[in-house]
């Protein structure tokens, strides 16, 4: 075994300040990754909340969506056909988390944001412990001309894609695969292509099949990318 250098730490660090906590001695894919750590105990409490309010109801799906949902994620519903199975709820909380995910992507789009915390949560339409949360992990306080407000880089707009694009494969269930990302792509508004770079930084196998789509898994022993090095001159 080659000894670790000071480079390949460099690396480690920079991937475990970039992707979703993840555990890399995991035995189970759907181990590595847990939306409930990603979430934080706020805005998981606040999802938990809102879950145990509506499966319990006749049209439980339904009941969730308050406004209408993006394909992608309303799709994700249907992959529970019990509510009550052992494991589903940490599953419709993982949905719920992607949808929230999804809806910052599209309302968070711009460098700058300008507001308090508490005025972008009612802009972003999300609860304000799961809208807190978000501003944390994907923007840093700002100001800008005077305003004071949220910025993002594009490290930070890409950290924020690799957490949805992680969180919407652990929806998927135990299995840890989807057999296409094409929808999420569009909703989200980005390229395949993208898309499938980032899940490959993150551990993931990427297949595109003959008619274009593009399948995504992840298995264990978790086995990351090697890092991208400079050409030597």
């Amino acid at each position: 075994m080659q000894p670790i250098t000071a480079v390949d730490k460099a690396f480690a660090e920079a991937r475990r300040a970039f992707l979703p906590p993840f555990d890399e001695n995991a035995t189970k894919p759907y181990r590595v990754y847990d939306s409930q750590e990603v979430a934080g105990e706020d805005a998981w409490g606040q999802i938990s909340r809102v879950v145990d309010a509506c499966i319990n109801k006749e049209d439980w799906k339904s009941a969730l969506q308050k406004w209408p949902w993006p394909e992608s994620t309303a799709k994700l519903l249907d992959l529970v056909s019990d509510p009550h199975r052992k494991g589903a709820k940490y599953q419709i909380k993982t949905i719920l988390l992607v949808h929230h995910l999804v809806r910052f992507h599209d309302k968070a789009s711009k460098n700058f944001m300008d507001g308090t915390a508490e005025e972008l949560g009612k802009y972003l339409g999300l609860p304000k412990a799961v809208s807190d949360r978000f501003l944390e992990l994907f923007c840093v306080a700002s100001y800008d001309r005077g305003r004071a407000g949220y910025a993002t880089s594009k490290n930070l707009k890409d950290r924020r894609v690799i957490y949805t694009l992680v969180m919407y494969l652990l929806a998927h269930g135990k299995e840890m695969k989807v057999g296409s990302i094409d929808k999420l792509c569009l909703d989200m508004s980005m390229e395949t292509k993208e898309a499938m770079s980032l899940y490959r930084e993150a551990g993931c196998k990427c297949v595109k099949g003959k008619s274009g789509m593009v399948s995504v898994s992840l298995s264990v022993p978790l086995v990351f990318p090697n890092p991208k090095r400079g050409k030597k001159t």
